[in-house]
This record gives C-alpha cells, structure tokens and sequence, in this order.
C-alpha cells in the first residue's frame, strides 16, 4: 500500500481551540506505522485556565503541564515530525483549529498543512450514523483504543484510514478519493462540506434589542458568506442576533457588515469582485451606491462575539 501521511491529535484546556495541552501523532509511510510521538503541552498565555469539562474527558489538568514545553516549542517539533505529509485527523475541522489558532496567538508562522478528516471519510464508506473515533473503530475491528488521550486517537485515526483504504481495494491517495464518493470529505477551500440544513428567512432570529449599544455589531445589518471553521451558521446568526444585528441570508441595501469565510478578505490581492455571489454584490453597492459595508474576517467575527481575545 502506498500510502503515506502522519495522524494528528489535539487535546485541548478549555472550550477555546488555542488552549492546546496535548499532541499525539503517528506516521505512516506504504501503509504501515512506522513512528510515533506524543506529549503534553503547556497552553499559550492567555488560554491557560483548565476547565471541569475537559480534565474529566482527558484527565490533564494544569499541574500535568507546569514543566511541559510551550506551544512555539511543540509547534516547532510538530511541523519537524509532520513534514511534507497530509495530515489526517478525526473531525479535522478541530484539530485544524487548534493548529491555526494556537500558532496565530502565539505569534508563531510554522505555516499550515494539507489536512484530510477520518470522521468524513468513515461517514462516505461506512454509512454510519454515528462517526465518533470509538464507533468507527468498533466498526473496523479495531482495538485497543484509548479515548482522549492524544497518542491512541491520533494511531486508531491512522488505522482507520488504512482500514478504509483495504476495504475499498485501494493502496493510494489518489485511488481512495477516486472512490469516495464526492461531498464527502474536504472542499475545495479545505473545509468539510456542510451537512447543515439549508436555513429559510423564517428561521432567521430576531435581534436583540437590549443588548448593548455600544457593541459594534448592535443594529448592524449582518450576513455571511463562507462557512465557518468553529460554527455552524445558524449559531453565527444567533450570536450575531443576541449581540443586536438584524442577520440577514444575502448582501442587501440593508447590509451594513459582511462576514467572508474561507479566506482572509484583508489579505494582499484578496477582490471582492471575484468572490461569491454575495461578495460581488456588496462591491457593487459599495463602489455604485456609496454604501457603507465592513467586510469581516472570520477571526474578527470570533473576537466581536467574544470566542477569541481582542487581540487576535
């Protein structure tokens, strides 16, 4: 089987994605492990504080880490150990998160990762209902798992996409995208498709109209383009709602902040003109009407709702 690629796996402190305090990674070259790593991580500052929920699923609490290396440390002996390889991870769109948001509020550049998702991949081939690391193992005859500790998910996630791959009668990269079926992975912008239920005007909410004043989303025209990393968009519309926006499904005269997913629309180059629908429309209305529209990133929708430091 020709097959190479490393699986990650990401524990995190809390219910924010920088708060990383755990890696486990297996290598994998012609369809055999052949390496693997793992340890524990002190969070970067700021994100440090270990919440209940997360010392009962992984059992690491904050004096497990006093002593272990940084993010910038460990980021540094991931990228090191990953190389040049796909990396997979089970529900990638996590572990991907971790990865981007740890380095960006560490200051840290170690770039990023062509990433593959093994939840997606076992939902396309086995038709389950249920993805979870543990059921898809069951599913596969694999043992020994070890849930939420970094170094077995990240080795039962390498040995379910193996696992697939000889299902489907397949020994490379290419033959096993051949054969899953389309929609089912990772999209053209890197992201899982979206399996949310398309949303009608009627399911809009309603703005909040005690929210603050002050804020800068209260009584601003709002709506999306892009599908979120962190969210799905009805809960970006009802967070944009509770802060007082009227949330909106198009650019329309109305729009006063569009938030662009998917890419960083402040970057070198980035057009409006050639974006989405809804991209082109609000560069219409901006440079023919003169219409006051923000466009937001991604990121800055996370600090405008509270998901992510200010200083982000």
């Amino acid at each position: 089987m020709n097959m190479d690629f490393t699986a990650i796996d990401f524990e995190t402190a809390n219910g924010k994605r920088a708060s990383v305090c755990a890696v486990g990674m297996t290598k994998v070259r012609n369809g055999k492990i052949i390496d693997q790593a793992s340890w524990l991580i002190k969070p970067p500052h700021g994100f440090t504080t270990f919440a209940d929920r997360n010392i009962a699923i992984h059992k690491i609490t904050e004096a497990d880490v006093v002593n272990a290396p940084s993010w910038t440390e460990s980021a540094a002996r991931i990228r090191d150990f990953v190389g040049n390889d796909i990396v997979v991870a089970h529900y990638a769109t996590f572990d991907k998160s971790v990865w981007r948001q740890a380095c960006e509020w560490s200051g840290v550049d170690f770039g990023d990762f062509h990433w593959l998702c093994s939840r997606d991949l076992a939902r396309a081939h086995l038709g389950l209902q249920d993805c979870s690391l543990p059921t898809v193992a069951d599913s596969l005859g694999i043992k020994g798992l070890d849930h939420h500790n970094a170094a077995s998910d990240a080795s039962v996630c390498a040995q379910i996409v193996l696992a697939i791959a000889q299902r489907a009668g397949v020994s490379t990269w290419v033959d096993l995208d051949t054969v899953t079926p389309q929609k089912s992975a990772i999209s053209r912008s890197g992201r899982p498709y979206s399996s949310e239920p398309s949303i009608r005007k009627s399911d809009l909410p309603e703005p909040n109209l005690n929210a603050d004043p002050e804020h800068e989303l209260f009584g601003q025209g709002l709506t999306i383009t892009g599908g979120f990393e962190l969210l799905g968009r009805r809960e970006a519309f009802q967070l944009a709602a509770s802060f007082g926006a009227s949330v909106q499904l198009s650019t329309t005269r109305k729009t006063t902040i569009l938030v662009i997913c998917d890419e960083n629309p402040h970057a070198p180059g980035f057009d409006l003109r050639h974006g989405t629908t809804k991209a082109r429309k609000a560069h219409e209305y901006i440079t023919e009407r003169a219409q006051q529209i923000r466009i937001m990133s991604e990121t800055e929708f996370y600090v405008a709702v509270g998901m992510a430091p200010a200083s982000m």
